[in-house]
């Protein structure tokens, strides 16, 4: 995993620990990174996001999360990670038959 990926599980968490707004002062000092990468990390997680900011931003106050669609996020990436473990079984399988079928030959 990388230290981007790091940043951004650190700031939805913290995000997820805080139930009211959280400005970008105090998101610098926990995650220890620079404002511009705070803006940057959250763009980047709304972006990503494709209905609606996973991250709600209300200036003068900071950014808090959207808990319902982070719930929603959350259970599409269990979702798709079950679904690539299925997948991937699955191919594991059609292997071990093939190699089955060839040495019976």
């Amino acid at each position: 995993m990388s230290s981007k990926t790091n940043r951004e599980q650190d700031l939805l968490l913290f995000l997820s620990k805080n139930q009211g707004y959280v400005t970008s002062k105090e998101l610098v000092e926990e995650l220890k990174i620079s404002q511009k990468t705070v803006y940057r990390l959250i763009k980047k997680i709304n972006d990503e996001y494709m209905d609606t900011p996973l991250i709600i931003s209300e200036r003068g106050r900071g950014y808090k999360l959207d808990y319902e669609n982070f719930i929603n996020y959350k259970k599409a990436i269990t979702n798709t990670n079950k679904n690539i473990f299925l997948l991937v079984r699955d191919v594991n399988a059609l292997w071990k038959n093939y190699c089955c079928l060839l040495l019976s030959l």
